[in-house]
Parts: C-alpha cells; sequence; structure tokens
C-alpha cells in the first residue's frame, strides 16, 4: 500500500487564510476539529497532523484533534456538532479486494464500511447493516471540511501533485488553492461523500459490482459522472476535471436521513414526547405513550428542554400548555396541530423564548396566545431558527425576532398588537405567513437584510408593514391590504426594495417613505388606497418606477422630498394624479397618466376663468398635480367633448406631449354652434392632433368663420365644460366669439356700477391729492356672470367718457369695455377756474373716447376745453367723476360743472410725513392754539403738523426776553441770523401739548403774529409797509423754511379799519401787494383781521382757489370778540377752519 505526506506548509497557509476569511468567528470562539491518524499506524502523517494542530493552538484556536486510537464514535459526533470547521488529515485509500477485507482504510468524510471497514478503530460501530453503504457526518450547516489526504491506493502525492490523477478525484493543489478551495472555503453547507470508486472499473457496471450492486442511478452534472446509491449519497466517479458539480454538493447531504439514522439506531440524537392530558413529568419522555416504568411521555415541555443535554427533537401531544419556554439549546419543536395549545404561565415573558443559545431551532404546529404583554415567540438573538406552521393570535407581539438568518414562515398571526417584529438582526426571512387584523403587521426597526415575501398582511388597524431605521429589506410578492397604511418606510431607512405586491385598499397611503433615502420602488399595483398611492415627505433620491397606481385620492404625493425618480409608472387617481409641495429637483418622466372625466371638466372651468380675466390662455394648466400643457389640454378637451357625448364616462389616457400650434388664425364671428356640430368639430381636431402629434392652427369646420383659431377652440371647450360641470349635461348650443374679442374684453358695466366707481374716485382723489392707481368695479363677464374687477386708470377713463355720452343721449344699457388701454406719458393741464356747459363736456368726452379706441391710450390732454388749451389726463378722470357723481344724486347731468386746474386739485393735502412748526405769539395765540377755545394745536396735529411756539417770557439767548417783542417794529429782531437758529430749534409747547410724536430736525414752518393792539393804524401804513419790505431780504435767503405772516386780530372796534383793512390787503395782493416782486414761494400771508372781522368775511381755499373776503358790510366792529378784545372761541374756531386749508394750500405751493 502507497503511502503519502501532506505539506504541511501549504496547508497551514490555506488554513490561515480560510480563518481570516470567516471573520464572523474569533479567534478566541473557533473550534476547529482535526481527525487523524494515529501515531501508531501512520507516524508520518500523525507527525505532521499533530504539528498542524499545535501550530493552530498557538495562534488562539480552539482545536479538538482527534487520532486513531481515541477517534471514538461519540468523540467524533461531539466534535462535529460543535466544530466550526473540521479537517480530516493523514493516510486514506484502499486497496483492489478490499471491500470485504479489512485492509482499506476510507479517509473520512466517506467511508466504505463493509463488513470489517473501519475508521482508526471504530471498527463495526458505524456499521450500517448492509454492504456498500456510506456514511455522512451530521455537521453544522455552513461550517468548511478540509480534505488533507494526498493519495490513493495507487496514486502518489509529490510536492502537492498526484503522481497518477487518473484514479484520484482531486489533487491537492486544486483543494486549496483552485475550484475545491474556494468550494470549501465559502460555500460548505454540509459534509459532502466525495469518494473514488475506481479501481480499474471504467464504467457504471464495474463499479457498480464493485459496489455490491448498490448504485442505481447514474446523472451526468458539469461533465463529471455521479452515481447515487440507495441512500441518496453520492459519488464522484471517473476522471475529475476539477470543477465540483453544484447539484451533486448541495444535495449529496440528507440531513434528515442522516439525523434519523444517528438518533434512531444509535441514539445519538434524543427524540422526546410531551403530553399534557397523559403525561408525567418524572417519566423519560422517551415513548409518545406510557411504557412502563419511566417510559413514557412528559407532561410539559420545559421539563422535556430541561431533560436534554443537547440538541434534540421534541414532540408535543395535543393539550393546553400553560408554560412559558426557554429554548436554550438547538431543538426541534413539534407541536400537532390545532389542538396543541400555549399560553403563558407568567404574561411578563415570552410564551416561547429562544435564546443565542438556540441556534437553528425549529417551532411548528401550535396554537400560541394570551402573551398580553410580551410576545409569544421571542427569537433573542438566536440564529438559524425557523417558526412555521403556528396559529398566534392575541398576544402583545406575536413574534419578536433578533438574532440572524432566521425563518417565519407559514403561520397564522392575529390579534396582535404588532404581528412580527424584528428588532436589531439581520438576514431575517418572513415568508407565507398569513398576518391580519393586528395593530402593526410587520416592523422590522434597526435591522438589515430581511426578506418579507409572499405574505397576507391585511385588515391590520394600523401599518401593514413598517420599515424604521433598517437598511436593503426586500417587500416582494406580498399581498398588502385593509390596513391604515399599507407600507411605510421612516426613520432615515435606504436601499429597502418594495417590489410585485398587491397593495389595496388601505385607509391612508398605500406606500410612504418618511425622512429615508435611496428606496426602490418598483412593479407595484398600489390600488384603492383611500388617501395616496404613494407618499414622500422629507425623503430624497429614491425611485418610484413601473407601478401601477390608481383609485386614491392623490397618486402620488411628495412633501418636502427632493430628486426622487419617478418614471414609467401608470397613474390615476380620484382627486390629484401627483402632488408636489416645497419639492425641488424631482424627475417625473415617461408615466402614462390617466385622467378621469371631472379633473378634465374641473381643469377646463378653471381655463375658462383664467381666460376671461387674462384675456389669453395660460401657459399650462394643472390638472391632478399634472402640469399639461395648452396643446395636450386641447387633446384632452376634444376627447373628453367626445366620451361624454357617447355616454361614456371613462378615464382619458394621455400618453404623448403634443406640440404647439405655431400659426393660429381666428375670424369667428358672434354667434352659437350647437352640440352636432361643436362635437363633430371636437373629433376633426383630436384625430387631426393624433395624427400629427401638433395642436391645428385652426378649424375650418365652424359655420361662424372659416378659421377657427386654436386658442379660440381651447377657450371654446373650456365653457363647454364650464356649463357642463353645473348642469351635469353638455350645452345645447355654445355661444362662439371672436378671441380678439376675447383677448381685449374687459367687461361689461352698467351706468350704476360706473356712477359707483366715479364716485369712490372723486373722494379718493380729494382726500389724497392723486389719482388712484385702479379702482374697482362690479360689472359681468362673458357669461352674464357677476365679476368684481379693477379698471386701470385710462380703462376708467373710456368707461367714463362713454357712459357721459350714453346718458346724454338717454342710453342705459351697459358698456362693453374691450380693450386695455395705456396710461398718458406726459399730461398737461392749465385749466383756469371756470364752468363747462353740458354740450362741450358731452362734447370733449366723445372727442376722448373715439381717440381712446382708435390708439388704444389715454391722452395727455383735450384741447378742446373753452378754460384753457390743455385739460389734462388727470384732470379729465376728476372732472368726469365729479359729473357723475352729481349725476348719482340728481339722476341728470348737470348743466354745468365747475373745473379748476389739476395743481389746485391736489393741492390741499397735508403732509404724508409729520411737519415741525414753530408759531410765534401771545395771548390771542395762545387762544387760538387751546383745546376748547380756538382747538388749533389739535387740529394742526390731525393734519400731520407738530406745533411749537413762543410767548411771554421765551428767550432766544439768556436773558433776551425775545419772546416779550412781537410788535411790527420789533420782527427785526428776530429775523436775522443771530435769532432765528433758536426759533428754528425751538421745542417748547407753552400752550399746547402735542399729540403726535415729535420728528425731531428744526422746525419748518414759522408763524408770526402781533397781538391786536398793532391793528390799529395812523394815518399812514407806510411805516408798516416798510417794516414788512425789508423782512423780505432774511425770507429770500433762507428758501428752506416757509414763513406765514399772520396779521393780528383787531380790537372789538377798531376806529382805523379801513386803513387796516387797506393794509392787509396790501398784504395779501400777489399782483400789487408786499409780495408781487418776491420770487420765492416759501413766504404767505394769513389775514386773521379779515377772518375775524365779520361773519361774512373770509380768508380760505375755496373753489379751487385762494378766497380773500371782506364783508360789505365792514363797519370796524368784530362779532367775534369775548369783551376784552381778545377773539372768543367761536371767532377763533372759524380761523381754525379756514386756516388749516390755507396752511395745506401753502405748503404744498411750497413743496412744489
Amino acid at each position: 500500500m502507497a503511502t503519502g505526506t501532506i505539506n504541511i506548509k501549504t496547508v497551514f497557509l490555506t488554513l490561515i487564510l480560510f480563518f481570516s476569511l470567516i471573520g464572523s468567528i474569533g479567534v478566541s470562539e473557533a473550534h476547529i476539529l482535526i481527525i487523524g491518524d494515529s501515531a501508531g499506524d501512520f507516524p508520518t502523517s500523525y507527525q505532521e497532523t499533530s504539528q498542524l494542530a499545535a501550530d493552530l493552538r498557538q495562534r488562539g484556536y480552539a482545536v479538538l484533534d482527534l487520532y486513531r486510537d481515541n477517534a471514538t464514535t461519540e468523540n467524533i459526533l461531539k466534535g462535529m456538532y460543535g466544530a466550526d470547521a473540521v479537517i480530516y488529515a493523514g493516510h486514506g485509500g484502499y486497496q483492489a479486494g478490499h471491500y470485504d477485507d479489512a485492509g482499506g482504510i476510507a479517509s473520512p468524510p466517506f467511508a466504505l464500511v463493509g463488513s470489517d471497514d473501519y475508521i482508526w478503530g471504530i471498527n463495526d460501530q458505524m456499521r450500517e447493516g448492509f454492504y456498500g453503504d456510506l456514511f455522512t457526518a451530521p455537521f453544522k450547516d455552513g461550517i468548511p471540511v478540509f480534505l488533507l489526504h494526498v493519495c490513493f491506493s495507487t496514486g502518489w502525492a509529490e510536492s502537492n501533485q498526484v503522481a497518477n490523477p487518473i484514479e484520484t478525484i482531486y489533487n491537492f493543489a486544486q483543494m486549496f488553492n483552485g475550484a475545491g478551495a474556494n468550494y470549501y472555503a465559502t460555500a460548505w453547507n454540509g459534509a459532502e461523500i466525495i469518494y473514488d470508486f475506481l479501481d480499474g472499473a471504467s464504467n457504471f457496471q464495474d463499479a457498480n459490482n464493485q459496489n455490491r450492486e448498490k448504485i442505481t442511478t447514474s446523472t451526468l452534472y458539469n461533465g463529471v459522472q455521479v452515481w447515487r446509491n440507495n441512500n441518496g449519497y453520492a459519488a464522484f466517479i471517473g476522471d475529475w476535471n476539477g470543477v465540483f458539480p453544484s447539484v451533486a454538493q448541495t444535495t449529496a447531504y440528507d440531513e434528515s436521513a442522516a439525523d434519523a439514522w444517528y438518533h434512531g439506531d444509535r441514539n445519538l440524537v434524543t427524540t422526546l414526547y410531551v403530553d399534557a392530558n397523559l403525561g408525567n413529568d418524572s417519566w423519560n419522555g422517551t415513548s409518545a405513550t406510557f411504557i412502563g416504568g419511566t417510559t413514557g411521555p412528559m407532561k410539559s415541555i420545559t421539563a422535556a428542554i430541561n431533560a436534554l443535554t443537547s440538541w434534540g427533537i421534541i414532540n408535543v401531544a395535543s393539550g393546553t400548555y400553560n408554560e412559558n419556554l426557554v429554548i436554550n439549546k438547538k431543538i426541534i419543536l413539534n407541536g400537532s396541530g390545532e389542538n396543541t395549545v400555549l399560553t403563558p404561565s407568567n404574561l411578563e415573558n415570552p410564551i416561547i423564548n429562544i435564546t443565542s443559545s438556540g441556534n437553528a431551532s425549529v417551532v411548528s404546529g401550535f396554537i400560541i396566545n394570551g402573551a398580553t404583554t410580551s410576545s409569544a415567540v421571542a427569537i433573542s438573538g438566536a440564529s438559524g431558527c425557523t417558526v412555521t406552521n403556528n396559529n398566534i393570535t392575541g398576544n402583545q407581539i406575536g413574534i419578536l425576532v433578533s438574532g440572524s438568518s432566521n425563518t417565519i414562515s407559514s403561520n397564522n398571526i392575529s390579534d396582535n398588537i404588532r404581528g412580527v417584529y424584528c428588532e436589531g438582526g439581520n438576514n431575517q426571512n418572513i415568508k407565507n405567513n398569513n398576518i391580519t387584523q393586528d395593530s402593526t403587521g410587520v416592523t422590522v426597526e434597526n435591522s438589515e437584510n430581511v426578506a418579507i415575501e409572499d405574505n397576507q398582511i391585511t385588515s391590520n388597524t394600523g401599518t401593514g408593514v413598517d420599515i424604521k431605521n433598517s437598511n436593503n429589506t426586500t417587500i416582494k410578492g406580498n399581498n398588502i391590504s385593509d390596513n391604515q397604511d399599507g407600507v411605510e418606510i421612516s426613520d432615515n431607512s435606504a436601499g429597502n426594495v418594495v417590489d410585485d405586491n398587491t397593495i389595496t385598499d388601505n385607509q391612508d397611503s398605500g406606500i410612504e417613505i418618511q425622512q429615508s433615502q435611496n428606496n426602490q420602488i418598483k412593479q407595484n399595483t398600489i390600488h384603492n388606497n383611500v388617501q395616496n398611492g404613494i407618499k414622500l415627505n422629507q425623503s430624497n433620491e429614491n425611485s418610484i418606477n413601473g407601478n401601477n397606481i390608481n383609485g386614491s385620492n392623490v397618486g402620488v404625493d411628495l412633501q418636502n422630498s427632493n430628486y426622487n425618480i419617478i418614471t414609467g409608472n401608470t397613474i390615476s387617481a380620484k382627486s390629484l394624479l401627483i402632488k408636489s409641495a416645497n419639492s425641488l429637483g424631482n424627475t417625473i418622466t415617461n408615466n402614462q397618466i390617466i385622467f378621469n372625466i371631472p379633473m378634465v371638466t374641473n381643469a377646463a372651468g378653471e381655463v375658462a376663468v383664467f381666460v376671461e380675466i387674462n384675456h389669453r390662455l395660460p401657459d399650462n394648466i394643472i390638472i391632478g398635480g399634472i402640469n399639461v400643457s395648452m396643446p395636450s389640454f386641447l387633446r384632452l378637451l376634444t376627447t373628453v367633448t367626445q366620451k361624454i357625448y357617447n355616454n361614456d364616462l371613462t378615464s382619458v389616457d394621455l400618453v404623448s406631449n403634443y406640440r404647439v400650434a405655431v400659426s393660429p388664425r381666428d375670424n369667428q364671428k358672434v354667434g352659437y354652434l350647437s352640440v352636432s356640430s361643436y362635437v363633430s368639430i371636437a373629433g376633426r381636431v383630436q384625430r387631426y392632433m393624433d395624427r400629427y402629434m401638433v395642436a391645428p392652427n385652426y378649424s375650418s369646420y365652424s359655420t361662424l368663420g372659416s378659421y377657427f383659431g386654436y386658442e379660440n377652440l381651447i377657450y371654446t371647450y373650456s365653457k363647454i365644460f364650464a356649463t357642463y360641470n353645473a348642469t351635469k349635461t353638455l350645452p345645447v348650443n355654445v355661444q362662439v366669439v371672436p378671441w380678439s374679442f376675447v383677448e381685449n374684453f374687459v367687461g361689461s358695466f352698467g351706468v350704476d356700477e360706473t356712477v359707483d366707481a366715479a364716485c369712490w374716485v372723486q373722494g379718493y382723489v380729494e382726500s389724497n391729492g392723486e389719482l388712484p392707481s385702479s379702482v374697482v368695479i362690479n360689472g359681468t363677464n362673458f357669461n352674464g356672470a357677476v365679476i368684481t374687477t379693477a379698471l386701470s386708470m385710462p380703462t376708467f377713463l373710456r368707461l367714463l367718457t362713454m357712459v357721459t355720452q350714453k346718458i346724454y343721449r338717454n342710453d342705459l344699457s351697459v358698456t362693453i369695455l374691450a380693450g386695455n388701454y395705456r396710461v398718458a406719458v406726459s399730461p398737461k393741464d392749465n385749466q383756469k377756474v371756470g364752468y363747462l356747459s353740458v354740450s362741450s363736456y358731452v362734447s370733449i368726452a366723445g372727442r376722448v373716447q373715439r381717440y381712446m379706441d382708435r390708439y388704444m391710450v389715454a391722452p395727455n390732454y383735450s384741447s378742446y376745453s373753452t378754460l384753457g388749451s390743455y385739460f389734462g389726463y388727470e384732470n379729465l378722470i376728476y372732472t368726469y367723476s365729479k359729473i357723475l357723481n352729481t349725476y348719482n344724486t340728481t339722476k341728470t347731468l348737470p348743466a354745468n360743472i365747475a373745473v379748476r386746474s389739476w395743481v389746485d386739485i391736489i393741492s390741499l393735502q397735508s403732509p404724508s410725513s409729520t411737519v415741525k412748526l414753530t408759531f410765534i405769539h401771545h395771548s390771542c395765540g395762545s387762544n387760538w392754539l387751546a383745546d376748547g377755545n380756538g382747538n388749533l394745536g389739535a387740529v394742526l396735529n390731525a393734519n400731520n403738523y407738530y406745533v411749537t411756539d413762543t410767548n411771554y417770557g421765551w428767550d432766544a439767548e439768556p436773558d433776551d426776553n425775545l419772546g416779550d417783542n412781537t410788535n411790527t417794529e420789533d420782527w427785526y429782531l428776530w429775523f436775522n441770523d443771530v435769532k432765528m437758529p433758536y426759533v428754528y430749534s425751538n421745542n417748547a409747547e407753552t400752550v399746547y401739548t402735542n399729540t403726535i410724536t415729535n420728528p425731531g430736525g428744526e422746525n419748518e414752518i414759522i408763524m408770526f403774529k402781533s397781538c391786536y393792539p398793532l391793528s390799529e393804524v395812523g394815518s399812514s401804513i407806510d411805516d408798516e409797509k416798510a417794516i414788512y419790505n425789508n423782512l423780505k431780504t432774511y425770507f429770500a435767503a433762507h428758501p428752506d423754511k416757509m414763513f406765514i405772516l399772520i396779521t393780528p386780530p383787531g380790537e372789538e372796534t377798531v376806529s382805523s379799519y379801513q386803513l387796516t383793512s387797506e393794509l392787509c390787503n396790501w398784504l395779501v395782493d400777489a399782483e400789487n401787494g408786499w409780495l408781487s416782486d418776491y420770487t420765492g414761494k416759501n413766504v404767505y400771508v394769513f389775514d386773521l383781521y379779515c377772518v375775524l372781522s365779520e361773519v361774512n368775511s373770509h380768508h380760505r381755499w375755496n373753489n379751487g382757489q385762494i378766497e380773500h373776503i371782506y364783508a360789505s358790510d365792514y363797519d370796524g366792529v368784530s362779532p367775534y370778540h369775548n369783551g376784552d378784545d381778545h377773539p372768543n372761541s367761536t371767532g377763533n374756531q372759524k380761523a381754525t377752519e379756514e386756516f388749516i386749508t390755507f396752511l395745506d394750500y401753502a405748503y404744498n405751493q411750497w413743496k412744489s
């Protein structure tokens, strides 16, 4: 018999490489089983094998090395059960004829166990009882097995090469460096039987004869002959080409058969029986029925678990088991089905808890219920477990899963708070379950690589499948229906795939993604979910592809979600197809969009309203959240028109974007088209568009004109559906108007509505000193419906002039405005105060209206007024507003209308911001300012003037008593560059306390007044004239200040009233008086003496001009004195009323 040796260096390096690859097994945890030749039989092999074991131990690996003399069945099996890797080392092979002899020794993991064959002294302990059977050891799933024997009966190994490879199935180099090494290092799933049957046999019959006719099947895998014997174990036959046949590798090991052989014939795997009704925990559990002594079933499952020292099988008879089970070893726990009930004895703990020591356990065939505060089944860190074919109801959690690679399959899970809850593990598999009427169907949290496939997840009150902070979950092939939400993915979950599911009739969303990214939603049927088909909230870069989404209020809802890809879907919805809010960068392409009839008709109503307000088509229209171009909308309109006419209310599919008409033409007359006519035109347009994929420039089939233009088609069919929305039937006739009329139409306005707007405009001008930017007016649209619109002021001028003419002709019909007129660019106005007769202003109205209709712009002025060559644009609007305001009161046009210049009209405006004013006065001025007397201070504040003043005792410079000196001859003391800066900065409030805020800065307006004795003049007013004339030099040097001289009030009786009146007239007279030669605009005179002289004496703004009048009956006696020569409150209040308008006028003149 040839002998061979092992190249330990090569083996060791290969093993180190392998153990570096199995990163999940730490050095201190890895358990390696080595089986080799004994020192007595093969000392060279023993020496090298033991050296290999020693080297591995030195590097920290736990090694169990068994040699021929101590490789007992028990030790080998224990080593196999716990091993993370197995190494068979040493001499192996057989010689011809040794099938019946004990001389042949077969190397593990295969052995020819004939009558006297053995493995290293095990001898007949492993004999199966008939010739030719092969033995497979029950390894853990997934562990690698290294075969380190290098020679066979006729082969010899030198330098990792087999000398005669014809009769070997592999060589050393191929095992550890080639295909074999890859297989054993990465894909081992149980011990394989790989055996060279050849001993000169070159065909099936020879080999079968050598194996005592136990080989029954011959199959070709990848060019290698594989034969299988009666027990299902495979053997390679023939020359090996370096390729391990994958099918043979995975099918050769029949675990159940091997397990049965061990526990059935050798009692190495324990099976226990439990019967709640007939069992006894003092029995050994080795029989399903009581046989005698202690042989019979146990009563409790817990007792059976405790009785197992290593893994085993527990078969549980029907009955009710009130227990909390802890599975801490590999156990196959088999219930008997419907009548095998598990309930908890302690509600705080799971009914079944599989700990991390219970890897690869199986639970099946139970009804598990009643864990109202815990779990029915908890896989607590274990791996490779299976929970299958159970009914799990009425628990807080049906199945709680952690650990890895566990399978939950074919269970009925219902009426739990959570059906299945995966938390913190990976590679779980949840398949073929019926999960219904829980609060949440399946929850996956903090997990990786979970597969949820082919389940029925229905009628849960919360979410069907809830993914939280978990990645790479696969949700595929499930029916997820009648839940609150179908699928929810949240909390930064990524890489999850929802594929090929049926997700229907959920109360909120079919699928919702919250704060998660890079997930895929594809090829799902998402039907009749109440709120949303798919909803994304704060979720980016997800893919929604190839789904059929229909029947929800919203098809796809994007909320604060960016850069998602939505493509290739079929989308229909009840309300919005795609809804988007605060979202950007999303790609929405190549989806098949299906619009229902109400979506299209409602959109048509919106388009009709838009056109009637804006006089043009919109650029596009949002239908169900989809941006539809106007050409595509025309295709929808014409298609839906025909469908409704044919009583077809099914949805309409829009799969293409149609191009816009390039040269529209329209010449329609005002008239009507019948329903048959417009339906026929719709069909022609639709067929044209489908043929050429472009909107037509016009239809030539209207009876109202040869060109029914593109824009007018869209507007007219939109009007048709505006009617349909109200009546639910197509109108018998539809009115058609020229598109040019549509483009320019503003509205139809009655006389009353125009008059109301005119009254408002007059009041606005007189209150604000300017035209408004627009005027709001009620009218009617094309269809006669009441509208409220804002007319520009040029357009309103066109309406004013037209209505004025119509009233003059006793025509009270509505006026149609079909134009938006441009504003006058350079208005001019120089009207004098006067009157225009009705014939004059009606004539001017006609000329203005015709000019505007010709040029579509308001005139800068009319040159046909008798009051000046320029009747300005603004003044025209104001004057005709006054005319209609008078008509509103009298119901007839005024015979004459007062006219004044536009500057005069706008001059009576108070300052827009607060202006600071100071008043130099004595006691009369104090009374005038005071509340309850003249009220001047309060009125000044009300008109945005802030009041300061000087009175007796006021000093400009310390102790100069300047305030005591206000006689006419004292004004030179004031109006100079020494004293006036103190006046400008004065903030004293000696009489009146302001109610408005001091704007800061200097006083801009200086009012100055002498007291009443100075109203008495001597025999001449020349001295007074000289004094006043001298002041003008100072005033001219300070144009940034406004100076107002207040004439002193008269005494109760003024004997020199004629001279005093003459002085006051000279002061006021703009043509020959004091200021006639003054070129500045900053000096004004308010004649308080005049105002207080008689009831009919005035100095005020009246009818567009300053009015200065002494009553004809003035005799020097004033009616406004209180008995001590001071004006009384009546006189002071009259002065306040006249002064405030005078002040506004003066201020505006100065500022302009």
